[in-house]
């Protein structure tokens, strides 16, 4: 008997998965979709590019270190 890998299988690949889930049908569809999406203009790829390169933002400058027992604590 041929075993046929359920979705939760860790031996099946992220694209098989997709496609037990899934089917043909809508996988196809899909794809009709996104081939009929323009391409990105070349300030959203920059964009993208940034987020994607740093996606927390930019870092906060650490500020003074303050003593929790300074003249000020009571």
């Amino acid at each position: 008997m041929k075993r046929i890998p359920c979705q939760d299988c860790p031996a099946i690949t992220p694209a098989e998965r997709r496609r037990l889930i899934l089917g043909d049908e809508v996988i196809a569809r899909i794809r009709a979709r996104v081939a009929e999406a323009p391409d990105p203009s070349p300030e959203l790829v920059e964009q993208l590019r940034r987020i994607l390169t740093n996606p927390g933002g930019t870092v906060p400058k650490a500020g003074p270190a303050v003593c929790c027992e300074g003249p000020d604590s009571e």
